[in-house]
Parts: structure tokens; sequence; C-alpha cells
């Protein structure tokens, strides 16, 4: 599961896996319903996410949270703010 862009446009995947895995590739425009089918699938463990959120900040925190995603691009691939 993907929800958000990347940062190139073109993604290169082996499509033997999709096949494998009986897994399926579905677009939509503005991520139109898919957050809550993606929180519910992480909070099941469905998903690993623990390669991809590089960054967690207490709500407190939310300004800080914001510039490191803004500043710090190389090194923030996903900041979560804990509410």
């Amino acid at each position: 599961m993907l929800v958000g862009l990347s940062a190139n446009p073109e993604i290169t995947y082996n499509f033997g896996k999709i096949m494998a895995k009986e897994a399926r590739i579905e677009s939509v425009f503005r991520y139109r319903n898919l957050y809550p089918r993606a929180i519910s699938a992480i909070a099941e463990g469905l998903v690993n996410v623990d390669g991809v959120v590089t960054h967690e900040f207490a709500f407190e925190d939310i300004q800080k949270a914001f510039e490191a995603a803004i500043h710090d691009k190389e090194n923030v691939v996903k900041a979560v703010i804990k509410m």
C-alpha cells in the first residue's frame, strides 16, 4: 500500500511478485477514501511501516515535525505526529 506521492513519477516494480501474491494495483485521485483503509491496515498489523516511518513527534511538537519534513527531505521519509 502506498498512500502519497513518490518523488519520482516513474516507479519500476517486478510484476511477477504482484501476480504471485495475487495483489492488485489501484490508483485514485487525491487519495479519496484511502486514509481510513490505510490506517486500519497499519493498526491491524497488515502493513509494516517500520522502514517507512523515520520520525515520530508528540502533538506538542507539531511545529518541529513540519520543519523537519520541509527542511530535512533527505532524512525524513515519513513523519508521524502522535495524537
